[in-house]
């Protein structure tokens, strides 16, 4: 699968390139957690639900820690989402991106991204590490 690297003018600078951040996997890692403490009790099909439920979480917040990539350069924003379908999506005007924090978030240092295309249906990107450094790239695009 290529990445939004390929997809890049020569002329283009990238002023900012993540992937998801690690909170990703709290999530996932807290219900199997939880499973795998009440299998140590008396265990029980809740305890058996929980892992169920914890290791397939745990797939899919790996092909999304695979697939999702965000991309801002002189010029525009590029998107990568979806886990058995890539959504590629370009905004060329960075009013059209907002920063989405919660007070979780905010705390541990992530953001989700929401992504207004001209054509076709806002997304959301969720984990954007580092917003602050995404914030001072838009600027840059902006101001350019």
């Amino acid at each position: 699968m290529a990445g939004l690297s390929e997809r890049l003018d020569a002329s283009e600078r990238v002023l900012f390139h993540k992937r998801v951040h690690p909170a990703i996997w709290i999530r996932p890692g807290a219900v199997l957690g939880i499973g795998l403490f009440a299998m140590l009790g008396e265990g029980g099909p809740a305890a058996l639900i929980a892992i169920v439920a914890g290791a397939i979480d745990l797939c899919v917040r790996a092909l999304q820690a695979i697939r999702i990539e965000l991309m801002v350069t002189d010029r525009r924003v590029l998107a990568r989402t979806g886990i058995f379908r890539t959504h590629e999506m370009t905004v060329a005007d960075t009013n059209a991106v907002e920063l989405v924090h919660n007070g979780f978030a905010k705390h541990l240092g992530f953001a989700f991204v929401r992504l207004t295309p001209t054509e076709g249906k806002a997304r959301t990107i969720g984990f954007v590490p580092d917003s602050a450094a995404l914030r001072q790239a838009m600027d840059k695009v902006e101001t350019a």
